[in-house]
């Protein structure tokens, strides 16, 4: 009688077992190290701030960015990357929070590093607060980003740093800060994966 109950238990683990090793890992969020991490499209410097997203590939690469708006530019870039997660940061903690578990806020006057006006929120409620203080701003989902005008209103040698525009720039051009400081210069054709 011991013997098929023993039996059944066992083909239960090994069941289990073999399902959850079919489990895809999640890679935690990658720090930031400032000074050193510069975005995966601009080329300019990341600060360890609420504007710092990232992706990550299932094989554990991590693409950092240093403006949400700058993430949704490499994904329409890399529309075949192998992605595991994507990151982004609540406004208040800097806490990470998956993308598509937070709340946005836009208005195109919103401050950010290249200026896509986009801020993320851990919760609905702290992002309704956000846009009520603010007294402008709509509040997005994170299915909503994906339908988005990702278009910037820092303007570049006469263009703006935008995903139509993007894909057709070729050669390179040089991105200021809020302070008008020259960042470096970069080809965006590198930032496809291969």
């Amino acid at each position: 009688m011991k013997k098929p109950f023993v039996l059944i238990l066992m083909l239960s683990l090994i069941v289990a077992a073999a399902a959850g090793c079919g489990a895809k890992k999640k890679f935690e969020p990658s720090p930031i190290q400032e000074g050193v991490d510069t975005c995966a499209v601009c080329k300019m410097m990341i600060t360890d701030d609420h504007n710092a997203t990232q992706i990550i590939l299932n094989n554990g690469k991590a693409y950092k960015f240093d403006d949400i708006g700058d993430l949704f530019v490499w994904l329409n870039d890399n529309k075949d990357a192998d992605i595991n997660v994507k990151y982004v940061r609540d406004y208040h903690t800097k806490e990470w929070i998956e993308l598509e578990d937070a709340f946005y806020t836009y208005d195109e006057s919103f401050k950010t590093p290249m200026s896509f006006g986009v801020y993320s929120f851990k919760n609905k409620s702290e992002a309704e607060a956000y846009i009520k203080e603010q007294g402008k701003g709509v509040l997005m989902t994170a299915a909503e980003l994906n339908n988005h005008s990702w278009k910037s209103t820092m303007s570049h040698d006469g263009h703006d740093h935008h995903g139509e525009q993007h894909d057709q720039e070729q050669g390179e051009h040089s991105h200021s800060d809020e302070h008008g400081q020259e960042q470096g210069e970069h080809s965006h054709s590198d930032d496809k994966i291969s």
